[in-house]
């Protein structure tokens, strides 16, 4: 075959066909940035308080983790699940070091707990330019690690956002980690939940 004898068009006519591409691309981009304009303004974070304990105390393992949802928008947003990753730290005896001062027996080594739940605080609605505040109990005493005494005076129970699920005011459904960097996802049909999270919602 003579691909010589083609018919290749004519430069204005490649360039039409360009700037249509590339007229469709913008658009495109421009109504997704306008789709997620209410989520790119919600926000999530954690904050943890625990009584500290010390070796002349009843050992703490409770503490409140409050869930921050922050939307910024002029209009509310539904939060339908948000997961919440508990971890904890841990004072246990270290054998093999010097014995501390002040008549304290052990050294102590700070070790992570282990196998940190997942927690969900329920479903609700973010109203405009506030800041939703969910306070939720947690207790890490299954937690403690094998000689484990008493929680870490810093960061003995701490919190991570993992995901959000949230629905904006036009009704499309978005996965949003806020502690992982990135933007929002939008939800399609062909979106696969992951671990823990609901397939249904």
């Amino acid at each position: 075959m003579d691909i010589s004898k083609w018919d290749w068009g004519t430069v204005p006519a490649w360039l039409g066909a360009l700037s249509l591409i590339l007229a469709f691309t913008v658009f495109r981009r421009d109504r997704l940035n306008a789709e997620r304009g209410q989520i790119d303004l919600v926000g999530a974070w954690s904050s943890v308080e625990y009584e500290r304990s010390f070796p002349d105390k009843t050992p703490i393992v409770e503490g409140t983790v409050t869930a921050h949802i922050h939307n910024g928008s002029q209009l509310p947003v539904r939060i339908v699940v948000a997961c919440y990753k508990i971890e904890s730290n841990w004072l246990v005896p270290d054998l093999d070091a010097t014995p501390a001062s002040h008549g304290q027996t052990w050294a102590f080594a700070v070790t992570p707990g282990t196998e940190p739940p997942i927690h969900f605080p329920g479903d609700l609605v973010a109203t405009p330019q506030t800041t939703t505040e969910v306070p939720f109990r947690v207790n890490v005493e299954h937690m403690a690690p094998a000689g484990a005494e008493y929680l870490a005076p810093s960061k003995g129970i701490w919190a991570k956002v993992e995901w959000l699920l949230v629905i904006d005011n036009a009704g499309r459904r978005w996965e949003m980690r806020p502690e992982q960097g990135g933007r929002a996802k939008r939800v399609r049909s062909w979106w696969r939940p992951k671990e823990h999270m609901p397939r249904n919602w």
